[in-house]
């Protein structure tokens, strides 16, 4: 491999590493995300192995970029645009809220019957909450 290819690689890579840690992306969910190994990103991240540049189409979508900040020479470091979500950790109680109703789907109704029960009551008590 010659200098430049190198040295594009390198430069592609770093690209690569800035737009996933701004969607706050880890290397595993962008490599399962491709169908390849945590591996084989952090590779690519480093250089030390060509990013077949026919993905970056959907790399761009899943790190919610524009391409041309992917590339060597391409302007400004990769900024997720505005329709990724925030990087900021989501509350301890909404976390494990979602973890809970991944691991136990069968609650859902039963919460959701809670949750409009819930709703009810404090606008009886409330008036001002009421939609």
């Amino acid at each position: 491999m010659n200098s430049d290819r190198r040295s594009f690689d390198r430069e592609l890579g770093t690209r690569l590493r800035e737009a996933r840690l701004t969607l706050g992306a880890t290397q595993g969910e962008l490599a399962q995300a491709l169908g390849v190994s945590s591996v084989t990103v952090a590779r690519y991240e480093l250089g030390e192995r060509s990013l077949p540049i026919a993905q970056l189409p959907r790399i761009s979508r899943l790190l919610r970029c524009p391409i041309t900040s992917l590339l060597p020479g391409g302007g400004d470091v990769p900024v997720a645009l505005p329709s990724a979500p925030t990087t900021e950790p989501m509350p301890a109680p909404v976390t494990t809220i979602a973890r809970l109703l991944v691991e136990h789907p069968e609650i859902v109704p039963q919460l959701l019957d809670m949750l409009e029960q819930l709703l009810e009551r404090q606008s009886t008590d409330n008036p001002r909450l009421a939609s």
